[in-house]
């Protein structure tokens, strides 16, 4: 099966871009349009061996990872790279690595790597081939380093994998395109490959064997409302699988949408318990999705060339987005192009990747995300003080003031603007409002009684998680 294409793909690029005038709001408020942004950093030049970058993804140590679908290779840059034609660290990339038109990708709880294969390579037409899910050791080397387990066959039921998942017990799912391919291209989204299949989400059991292992439940069926084209899958904190479709079985313009099925579905012609739907929901041709740390969902629109981002409690229908990003795009690859693949770091800056169809507008770019509070702070302590020793018959006297010490709290994407300590007893609560700066306070009057103490941090997009001890 084969498509004239005229390809040409050569330098990409990889940017980090911040926002102008963008907003953000604390839980309670909406959340405002992020607004224009521009590119502050960009990873680009031949160096960097991107060739159009499909997939992102993050490892624990902070890594980043971008699938290369026409040029069968996982790419590997350092934490915060330089800005420039900064080459990768590593590479996995050869006829022993089983890649083929690798698109999604994930990491699994014991740091292993899981890549959905699509089986589309350019040589130079674009050809479909066998699609497969390759999975690498968490130490795998660079180069032709073979997986340690695939996933291939007739029995598998995979047809075209365009994303993976793995929930917390580690049972694996797939999303399978199916029908068609969608290439998104600078100005539009193209048929890359016509099939006859239909559109499915394989589940395979933590374990699996090696090899063309059956499914243990396949979710497929008019009732499941997956569409014509499925892009990326995720599970939520809550262990729930959303399921990005591209376009409806019509393939109706802005026919695109997300189904969410529920944990331990049944699999079948299951009906999802919630799906995001329609005119108001900002979708036209969605790609990928992806959390982040406040459990809002965000999904890349090839065709309206933004982000989408919807509150963990979005309604289910014709929902619309609490937020959109965008970017100026006159100038490649500084913008959002062609979004697909998405993924977000420690410190929610989001990672875009450009899958487009032109070597020059090909790229991945990052950009600030919605407003994550910062982490908790750490090491907190509580000092009894202004001891007094051996008064008459009364022995030790406890302190009348608690000293509170902490370190600071880690900000990711929105800085701390202060701290609020708080020791609290039945019937008596000590309480003090400070800066940023701040590292320890002095909460007088405490008395002889016992108290449990809490540390916060404060930042415009809410309150950090508390610290604590407790019999201060």
């Amino acid at each position: 099966m084969r498509l004239q294409l005229p390809l040409l793909f050569t330098a990409a690029s990889v940017a980090l871009v911040v926002g102008i005038g963008t907003t953000g709001a604390a839980t309670a408020g909406p959340l405002q349009p992020a607004g224009t942004v521009v590119a502050q950093r960009q990873l680009i030049g031949y160096d960097t061996d991107l060739v159009a970058p499909a997939g992102v993804a993050f490892d624990a140590q902070g890594r980043m990872y971008v699938t290369n679908l026409f040029d069968d290779s996982v790419t590997v840059y350092v934490k915060n790279w330089a800005s420039g034609a900064t080459a990768p660290i590593r590479t996995l990339k050869g006829p022993a690595t089983g890649l083929s038109g690798p698109v999604g990708l994930t990491f699994d709880s014991q740091g292993r790597m899981y890549v959905a294969n699509s089986g589309l390579t350019l040589s130079p037409n674009l050809t479909l081939g066998t699609t497969s899910v390759t999975v690498y050791a968490s130490n795998w080397g660079t180069g032709n380093t073979a997986p340690i387990k695939t996933l291939r066959g007739a029995a598998t039921g995979l047809t075209i994998a365009s994303g993976v998942a793995v929930d917390g017990a580690g049972n694996l799912s797939v999303a399978n395109a199916g029908r068609s391919v969608f290439l998104p291209s600078a100005n539009r989204v193209r048929s890359a490959a016509a099939l006859t299949g239909t559109p499915s989400v394989t589940t395979y059991a933590a374990g699996w064997t090696s090899g063309n292992t059956a499914p243990t439940k396949t979710l497929k069926g008019a009732a499941t409302g997956l569409g014509l084209n499925l892009g990326g899958i995720a599970f939520d904190s809550h262990g729930l699988l959303h399921v990005v479709n591209m376009a409806n079985m019509n393939f109706d313009p802005q026919s695109g949408s997300v189904t969410v099925y529920a944990t331990n579905y049944a699999g079948g012609n299951t009906a999802p318990i919630k799906t995001l739907a329609g005119d108001d929901t900002g979708l036209t041709t969605p790609i990928s999705i992806a959390f982040d740390a406040r459990g809002r969902m965000l999904i890349t629109d090839a065709q309206s060339r933004t982000v989408q981002v919807y509150r963990p409690t979005w309604r289910n229908g014709n929902s619309p987005p609490a937020q959109t990003i965008n970017t100026a795009t006159s100038i490649p690859p500084a913008g959002l192009l062609a979004p697909a693949g998405i993924a977000i770091d420690a410190r929610g800056v989001l990672y875009v990747s450009n899958l487009t169809l032109n070597s020059l507008e090909s790229s991945v770019v990052a950009l600030p995300g919605p407003p994550v509070p910062p982490n908790a702070p750490t090491n907190l302590t509580a000092v009894r003080t202004n001891v007094a020793r051996n008064i008459g018959t009364l022995g030790d006297v406890a302190g009348r003031n608690i000293r509170l010490s902490w370190t600071a709290s880690l900000a990711r994407n929105t800085r701390v603007t202060g701290y609020l300590a708080t020791c609290a007893a039945p019937g008596r609560v000590l309480r003090a409002t400070l800066a940023a700066t701040a590292r320890s306070v002095i909460l007088k009057g405490a008395g002889a009684i016992k108290y449990t103490c809490t540390v916060r941090a404060t930042s415009a997009a809410g309150p950090s998680p508390v610290v604590s001890v407790r019999n201060a």
